[in-house]
Parts: structure tokens; C-alpha cells; sequence
């Protein structure tokens, strides 16, 4: 009987030791998994720069807070259907997790629009403040 009760014991200590371990190891990998910032300087991909941790969260709050122009979609508002196109953005944003691209943000200095995962947002608000968190980085 005490056989048993020692390895109950035993057992009991090696599970919950394994448990803990497995808990650090999951905190390890969501720390690893963490997205960055790239802004892509130049028209043509010619370089990228990564954007500081406090930039990029200041960032991802601006763009989250950006309203849908919904009006584009809006048969009453735009029976005929015209979409908003413009030339080549001033500034191309890319949140990534490891190599792959989670969004893609494209970003002009003189219209209060941007361009997100392809559908179109207006920043009139918060578009001064996008504009200088970039140009540190130009």
C-alpha cells in the first residue's frame, strides 16, 4: 500500500511539474508570435523599415479608430457605383507575424483616406498624427 501511495505521488509531482512547464513554454511562443510594423520605403519595395514597438501600438490605435466608407457601397448614396481610386499612397504600412503579412495598409498625405486590407477607410481625424509617426521613419 505505501508503494502505491508513493507513486501516486510521484506521479501526481511529474504532472504537475510537466503542466507548469508547458504553460511557460505556451508564453514563450505568444511572445514569438508578436507582429511588427514595416514601413516600405519606396515605390517599388526598394526598402523596409521596421517601426519601434511604442510607434507601431500608437499606430495600430490610430488605424483601428479609422471609419468605413461605406457610402462607396451604398446603392442610395451611389447609385452608379463609383469607387474611390487613387495613384500610387505616399506611405505603405505592413503589419507582419514572422514572414507573413497580416495587413496592408496604404496611406496618403492629402486626402483624409487610407486604403486597408483593400477596402476603403476615411482618417480625417487621426490622419496628421498617422502622417508624423511615418515621416520619423522617412
Amino acid at each position: 500500500m505505501k508503494k502505491v501511495l508513493a507513486l501516486f505521488c510521484v506521479l501526481t509531482i511529474l504532472l504537475v511539474g510537466c503542466q507548469s512547464e508547458a504553460a511557460n513554454n505556451s508564453d514563450t511562443s505568444e511572445k514569438e508570435l508578436k507582429s511588427k510594423v514595416v514601413l516600405i520605403v519606396g515605390q517599388d519595395d526598394e526598402s523596409e523599415v521596421v517601426l519601434s514597438d511604442e510607434d507601431a501600438k500608437k499606430l495600430h490605435d490610430l488605424l483601428d479608430s479609422a471609419v468605413y466608407d461605406g457610402d462607396q457601397y451604398d446603392e442610395e448614396t451611389n447609385p452608379d457605383g463609383y469607387r474611390l481610386n487613387l495613384a500610387n499612397s505616399d506611405y505603405t504600412l505592413i503589419e507582419k507575424k514572422g514572414d507573413k503579412i497580416v495587413q496592408t495598409i496604404y496611406v496618403w498625405k492629402e486626402t483624409d483616406h487610407m486604403k486597408k486590407q483593400n477596402k476603403w477607410y476615411f482618417c480625417t481625424d487621426t490622419k496628421e498624427q498617422i502622417i508624423e509617426i511615418v515621416e520619423k521613419y522617412v
